[in-house]
């Protein structure tokens, strides 16, 4: 009992020293504000509005909560030491996840394996790329991930149903990290009076805006609703 207290004590001061130190690196080497300003390089960095007008275009959409946080989270760049705190209690909340998840499915040593996926994120956030509302969907796989082992069921019927609908709620958060194409290149387009939504996404479709049209009929008809 004393020797797995002192392991967890000693396990809090290690990922405790690292992330102070993961703060330190991004605050005073990295400076998220370069990240904020592109530096020229960065064309995906997400703007964000005040009031109800752009919340009401963004969290309806398929994962569109994830993608309101994300964006204003961002904005936060804009002050490195901010930036450094947002993007540091991230990478922490993936690294608790991580671990919780791994331990549950009974990987408990080493305990450095859920500090790796913040190393992959420091050398991403190092390379001065943006892919902050992709690594916020990773926490909510995680997330979700951590709610289906705890509350597994014993019941097959009742756990494969659990299990769908957490696939449902990812598989709708993915539709926002999931882009056409890889360039930024906007591309006009034109909805004609009268037009409804099965017409709209059959032309979306046909000029390669989105990847699935029923997907967007079936997201277009509970607007409506």
């Amino acid at each position: 009992m004393r020797l797995s207290l002192s392991n967890n004590r000693g396990w809090v001061i290690i990922r405790t020293v690292f992330f102070s130190l993961f703060y330190l690196y991004l605050w005073l080497v990295v400076k998220p504000h370069l990240i904020y300003y592109g530096c020229g390089e960065i064309t995906n960095f997400p703007v964000f509005y005040k009031g109800w007008a752009f919340f009401n275009e963004v969290v309806p959409h398929p994962g569109g909560p994830i993608k309101y946080l994300s964006d204003f989270l961002s904005q936060l760049l804009y002050y490195s030491w901010a930036g450094a705190l947002v993007l540091t209690v991230h990478a922490l909340l993936i690294c608790v996840f991580t671990g919780y998840y791994l331990k549950k499915i009974g990987i408990t040593r080493p305990r450095i394996i859920s500090i790796i996926p913040a190393f992959l994120l420091l050398i991403t956030y190092n390379g001065y790329t943006y892919h902050f509302t992709t690594a916020l969907a990773l926490l909510a796989a995680l997330v979700f991930a951590c709610i289906y082992v705890r509350i597994s069921l014993k019941d097959k019927v009742l756990n494969v149903l659990l299990f769908l609908f957490l696939a449902i709620v990812l598989y709708l958060n993915w539709q926002v990290v999931a882009p056409v194409s890889k360039e930024f290149n906007p591309q006009p387009f034109v909805v004609e009076k009268g037009e409804g939504v099965q017409e709209i996404a059959q032309k979306l479709k046909e000029e390669g805006l989105i990847k699935n049209e029923k997907f967007f009929q079936i997201f277009g008809y509970f607007s409506i609703l």
